[in-house]
């Protein structure tokens, strides 16, 4: 049975906000796409396409007025199954969300869980068959509540062709180079103790692009070195000047590997951070796991030079990389920073769970401060608590911020006498 039909929908209906949304649903059994788009009918929603495969599906991605929100998705379908269309979509710089509709094992859908975040896909999860309206309507407003923007802008053809090394060299010179700010929060008592510096690229054409969209392509092209300066220097002239107002907070930074064969980037960074009128000690270079483990020997000279140099490190996006115990205590990081697959949702995640308790042991057994990242939830919140976890950081708390509303967002926080209780 592919589909347990309710005699009426008793829950309550979707939020107007939601039924705007375009959904497209794919799966090779006609019976079931019927049903599927009966229900999201049933749940106000309007907006349907359907496909029989993955090639079907990637047709509507390609088209900017019918490029979907949200995907459900078999997973074994005849043509391109929903494994491989994930490959294809990141390709496309997919900004919607995916979940999957499939009686597969738990293992493969973790497995598909991985592999959606390897390549940057939004992935919410699985629904299993039979379906009903009430598990899809959970999963839509689980949509809404996702971190990411819920519903991806529209936009019309050649807006977002890739930029050009040439015009990331020429925009980091004319100032397109912007930061936003998200803070960290100790979860004991709540206080602001940190944030971190996070890209935004301000195109005069294209508009506000992701920060990966220029990352990469300066990682590429061998030009990350300058973009790295720039954000830096951006984020430590803020730093220097809150410490001068009287809110001494951290700043956390991040570095790309190829930022850590720089052997005079210690000298540079210091030179940077005395001239903006404020100490090394005040911030912290995150550094992401996967990429550390890869370049592991090239890198320890400069790691060790930025430490004795007073600057305080971080593993960025721990758990999803390969790092061995060996290595990790041999380095000198100062704190440890868990990947939001394994923060968000662990309360339901017996898996992701297991990850989040065994990192945060870890890390206190090596004298670091543990954050979860991608705290999004008060279920989140309320687990990091019960396990002991240091500083949580995430949409729940708040969301990214210009510098200009940043102390502002401070100051009210601190005034609340509860909190996020």
């Amino acid at each position: 049975m592919l589909f347990n039909r309710p005699s009426e929908i008793s829950h309550p209906a979707l939020p107007q906000s939601l039924t705007g949304i375009r959904v497209l649903i794919a799966d090779d059994d006609e019976f079931m796409l019927d049903c599927l788009e009966e229900v999201l009918n049933q749940l106000g929603l309007t907006q349907i396409l359907r496909a029989r495969d993955g090639n079907e599906l990637l047709v509507y991605v390609d088209q900017p007025e019918k490029c979907p929100d949200l995907i459900f998705c078999d997973l074994d379908m005849e043509g391109m199954d929903g494994i491989e269309c994930l490959r294809h979509l990141a390709e496309r710089s997919f900004r919607g969300a995916m979940i999957a509709v499939s009686g597969a094992s738990p293992r493969l859908l973790g497995s598909m869980a991985d592999l959606a975040r390897e390549h940057r896909i939004e992935f919410l999860g699985a629904i299993a068959k039979p379906i009903d309206s009430e598990t899809i309507r959970a999963a839509i407003m689980a949509f809404g509540a996702r971190s990411p923007p819920k519903v991806a802008p529209k936009l019309e053809p050649g807006t977002m062709a890739p930029v050009t090394p040439d015009e990331i060299r020429q925009g980091i010179a004319a100032g397109y180079v912007d930061v936003f700010f998200q803070p960290k929060i100790t979860i004991a008592d709540r206080q602001v103790i940190g944030a971190e510096a996070l890209l935004r690229w301000r195109d005069p054409v294209r508009g506000i692009l992701p920060p990966m969209a220029v990352v990469q392509v300066a990682e590429a092209h061998g030009i990350v070195n300058e973009l790295t300066h720039a954000v830096y220097r951006k984020s430590i002239i803020h730093l220097a000047e809150w410490w001068r107002c009287g809110h001494g907070i951290t700043m956390s930074i991040n570095l790309s590997m190829e930022d850590l064969v720089q052997l005079n980037l210690p000298d540079l960074l210091l030179e940077m951070t005395r001239s903006a009128g404020t100490d090394p000690s005040h911030v912290l270079l995150e550094i992401t796991e996967t990429r550390l483990m890869v370049n592991f020997a090239s890198s320890l000279e400069v790691i060790g030079r930025l430490r004795l140099k007073g600057f305080r490190l971080s593993i960025d996006d721990f758990g999803t990389g390969y790092a061995n115990h060996e290595k990790l205590v041999r380095m000198p990081f100062d704190e440890i920073k868990i990947d939001r697959a394994f923060v968000h949702n662990a309360a339901k995640d017996p898996a992701a769970r297991a990850v989040l308790e065994s990192s945060v042991d870890l890390g206190h057994i090596l004298g670091m401060q543990v954050v979860g990242e991608g705290t999004e939830t008060l279920d989140d919140w309320n687990l990091l608590a019960a396990i002991g976890c240091d500083i949580a950081q995430g949409y729940y708390l708040a969301r990214p911020m210009p510098a200009d509303q940043f102390i502002d967002w401070k100051i009210e926080w601190e005034a609340q006498p509860g909190k996020r209780e």
